[in-house]
């Protein structure tokens, strides 16, 4: 089984690669998407809200997608690195190996993509993210327990 952990700002393709990702593997269904936006969408809670029960459910569907033998997909931003360490360990105690898939949109389309979506992300906070996110370099992803990774351009 394999994970994939995507990592990017706001508005630089995830979601939408991981979308068109699980339909290319139809109509097999061995793959299923997990992010924490969806989840917080199905308790109802905004973001920031019940975070322990938003991992809780998250790492529940992990659980269950190694149960069915079937390969994941986490897109979420994944820039914390503390959070993003303990997430890799966690799928490596279930036995997925576990690629880490960076989204190298440069920022200013991350910018105006983010202006026609309905819950905009704070200049401020997208910036900081942009700063972390260039920070980061496949060797240190590799250092954290990553066993491959991948970049993307949208």
């Amino acid at each position: 089984m394999r994970a994939y952990l995507t990592i990017g700002i706001p508005a630089s393709g995830k979601t939408v690669w991981a979308q068109e990702a699980v339909m290319d593997r139809l109509p097999s269904h061995d793959l299923v998407r997990v992010e924490r936006d969806v989840v917080r969408k199905r308790l109802k809670v905004g973001n920031g809200e019940a975070e322990e029960l938003v991992t809780q459910r998250c790492r529940r569907d992990i659980e269950c997608a190694a149960f069915a033998l079937w390969d994941a997909i986490l897109s979420d931003t994944n820039l914390n690195t503390k959070f993003r360490k303990e997430l890799v360990l966690f799928l490596k105690d279930l036995e997925f190996t576990v690629e880490a898939v960076v989204f190298d949109t440069p920022f200013w389309v991350c910018f105006w993509r983010n202006l026609w979506r309905p819950n905009r992300v704070p200049f401020s906070v997208m910036w900081r993210m942009q700063k972390r996110r260039k920070k980061l370099t496949d060797r240190a992803l590799i250092d954290e327990g990553f066993e491959a990774v991948s970049h993307i351009l949208t």
